[in-house]
């Protein structure tokens, strides 16, 4: 199907406004790759019926925007981070939250539950003084679809092959038919959600945020406000985790860089 292109630039418009998520013109193929699949899910037969449902189903437009968001994850992804999250930060945060035996973990924008999992899995591997203590692990989403997949734990021989140790998956996960399933105690670890990140965060005061690899899909207003609200959930001694191809403008005073390695977090400037 070749899409209109008035009508393109209307699911430009509200795909921007319903996740802040912009879809650049030259991406135009992949709309209408992404947009074939749902209307034949919705046995929405042309263009005109399309542009009906837009006009008047709040409902599918969810699911539009659904369709369009790109849950691209895998395990221990760039490999970096984690090392830095495992030799560095949470022995830190360990030393520092010794007296309350608390540990408050977000995953935003966790699409399909491997980055989320991998964090869970370096705890159990690496940390067994953790045992006992308050873990609390919260991993949110936009899509409802990509929250119900993590939540399930199954992943696909292609999926687990992508990141994972061998060593990890047999110890962790059990086989499925010709998929992965994570052990229930890995499960019961994290709590998952839907969430906008163009909504408010109700979360409590959190000692780790990875909000890696989303930033590169929205404007620069957009990445203020979301950094402005991760901010707020950031104590003093809290760690804040970007993708590998992202970066804070040195004009925003909020957060400082520290490099490590072939890694870098970020810590509130309070």
């Amino acid at each position: 199907m070749t899409l209109p292109q008035e009508l393109f630039h209307r699911i430009q418009e509200l795909v921007h406004k319903n996740s802040g998520m912009i879809i650049l013109n030259e991406k135009k193929y992949f709309v209408e790759m992404r947009l074939a699949n749902l209307l034949e899910q919705e046995k929405i037969p042309s263009f005109i019926a399309l542009e009906e449902q837009l006009q008047t189903n709040s409902t599918f437009i969810d699911k539009l925007v659904n369709a369009m968001m790109i849950h691209e994850s895998s395990f221990f992804r760039d490999i970096y981070p984690f090392a830095t999250l495992c030799n560095q930060v949470i022995p830190k945060l360990i030393k520092q939250n010794a007296a309350k035996k608390t540990l408050n973990i977000w995953c935003a924008a966790c699409s399909k539950g491997q980055e989320a999992y991998s964090i869970a899995i370096l705890l159990q591997e690496h940390f067994p003084e953790l045992l006992g203590w308050k873990i609390r692990m919260i991993a949110t989403d936009i899509s409802p679809q990509a929250i119900d997949y993590a939540q399930k734990g199954i992943y696909s021989q292609l999926e687990v092959n992508r990141g994972l140790p061998i060593n990890l998956l047999v110890k962790y996960f059990v086989k499925r038919g010709r998929n992965w399933q994570l052990s229930e105690h890995v499960r019961n670890m994290i709590l998952f959600r839907q969430l906008n990140l163009l909504d408010d965060v109700l979360l409590p005061e959190m000692d780790i945020i990875f909000l890696r690899n989303v930033l590169i899909y929205f404007d620069q207003k957009t990445k203020d406000d979301i950094l402005r609200r991760v901010y707020r959930l950031l104590g003093p001694d809290s760690f804040l985790f970007l993708g590998i191809s992202e970066a804070i403008s040195h004009q925003n005073s909020l957060f400082t860089r520290i490099p490590v390695g072939k890694s870098c977090y970020y810590r509130p400037n309070l």
